[in-house]
């Protein structure tokens, strides 16, 4: 995850987003690697089902005032929730499924800026040869996401998900950020095609 950080942040660094939605705060490691890369004008809207997330958002980042937690569910996101602000990233590591992540971009389309990111973790797979005991112990509780007996997928329906949207949504360019020599999560990024301007 260290390695996804440093290219989260890094990204951060260069598009300067106004506003970024999280899909995912769990224990915050992510909202906190956003924080320090955004300006201290820009604003991070993050999302948890979880009683202990609302306690880490509510106990923890109460001294950043461009963070504004929503205890519920990412389908029930309306445009109030990111004060009607057109969102520039949207970081998708909550709910590893395919329907409910289609059905959550559905919700949140009409407020994405033009040149907006989608930042999908979690779509690598996993070779079983750079396997540690760790992995190997989390690959066990998951025997069918195999696509062989070589490699592993960690988030199937995060893949899913991915694969369905660039199906569906052809007008979007997509490109993987994953490795074969290490193992590592991997991020994939999303943003719709446009031609550069020339003159």
């Amino acid at each position: 995850m260290k390695d996804e950080a440093l290219f989260l942040y890094s990204l951060v660094k260069m598009i300067r987003p106004q506003v970024v939605l999280e899909f995912g705060f769990s224990r915050g490691h992510s909202s906190l690697n956003f924080l320090y890369a955004l300006d201290k004008t820009s604003q991070l809207f993050s999302f948890d089902i979880s009683e202990g997330a609302k306690d880490i958002a509510e106990n923890v980042f109460n001294n950043f005032p461009n963070f504004h937690f929503h205890h519920k569910s990412q389908l029930d996101f309306t445009p109030l929730d990111v004060d009607n602000r057109k969102i520039d990233l949207v970081y998708f590591d909550a709910v590893y499924n395919r329907e409910i992540n289609l059905k959550t971009f559905e919700r949140i389309k009409s407020s994405l800026s033009e040149d907006a990111i989608i930042a999908l973790h979690d779509t690598n797979v996993w070779k079983k040869q750079l396997m540690d005991e760790t992995h190997i112990a989390f690959a066990k509780k998951k025997p069918n996401d195999w696509l062989n007996e070589n490699e592993f997928q960690s988030q199937k329906g995060q893949r899913e998900f991915y694969n369905e949207f660039v199906k569906q949504f052809p007008d979007y360019s997509a490109i993987t950020f994953h490795s074969s020599t290490t193992v590592v999560a991997g991020i994939s990024l999303l943003q719709k095609k446009r031609f550069l301007k020339t003159e």
